[in-house]
């Protein structure tokens, strides 16, 4: 249990320490996005699946939900994100 340790150089999120969002609704009108963009999108969509391939393959009947966090929390970290 408790707050897990994230590296300093992992960019949070507006709400990471409050809880609080400080933008709200999706942006007006149609976003054009780089190619960079794209793939950094494609990217995050990679570890992504790559974290939850991790976490459903190490499951196990009685694991715990906070078992299960820190799994997802350390393959999450080790791919930098």
């Amino acid at each position: 249990g408790g707050p897990r340790e994230i590296p300093g150089d992992v960019v949070r999120p507006d709400y990471a320490f409050d809880g609080k969002p400080k933008t709200f609704g999706p942006p007006v009108g149609i976003t054009v996005h780089s190619a960079e963009e794209i793939e950094c999108a494609r990217e995050a969509g990679r570890i992504s699946r790559e974290v939850l391939d991790a976490a459903g393959a190490a499951v196990r009947k009685g694991m715990t939900t906070d078992e299960i966090d820190a799994i997802v929390h350390h393959e999450t970290i080790e791919r930098g994100a």
